[in-house]
């Protein structure tokens, strides 16, 4: 999903589970106040009692409509939060693979620019290729091992 179909798509599962709510909330005491007036003795006529039963069957299958409805559309929300908690995740991993491919890096910078004196390496005439081929291959192992771990 692009991010502008995505929140279009977050939008309207929203606008559905909130109309779901609000008809629910309507259903529910109609409901109710049909089944009241069917027990009391308000209605004598047996074809008005056979109507109100009619009503009260309606309005239960509304309401099961409803709340399946609404079960649905959390499971929808639920799917979509997933989907974008799996996105967070990719891209914190991607950030944490390039972190850690450059903390060694950071670490030989920092050893090798604190200006000593007796530093064995800084006597070799190839120890300047040596400290690039050795942080090189680091950072090599680094990026070969992320990828045999399926990181990358």
């Amino acid at each position: 999903m692009t991010g502008k179909t995505s929140k279009n798509v977050a939008k309207a599962i929203s606008r559905v589970k909130r109309d779901m709510s609000r008809l629910r909330r309507v259903i529910w005491p109609m409901r109710e106040y049909i089944a009241d007036a069917m027990l009391s003795d308000f209605f004598q006529d047996l074809e008005t009692k056979r109507k109100m039963q009619e009503l009260y069957e309606h309005l239960t299958y509304l309401a099961d409509m409803v709340e399946t409805q609404r079960d649905i559309s959390t499971g929808l929300v639920d799917l979509y939060l997933s989907s974008q908690d799996h996105k967070t995740q990719e891209v914190v991993q991607r950030l944490t693979v390039i972190g850690a491919t450059f903390i060694p890096f950071s670490f030989f910078a920092g050893v090798y620019g604190m200006n000593f004196e007796h530093l064995p390496e800084f006597k070799f005439k190839v120890g300047y290729i040596l400290f690039w081929m050795f942080v090189s291959c680091s950072g090599c192992f680094l990026l070969y091992s992320f990828r045999k771990w399926k990181w990358i």
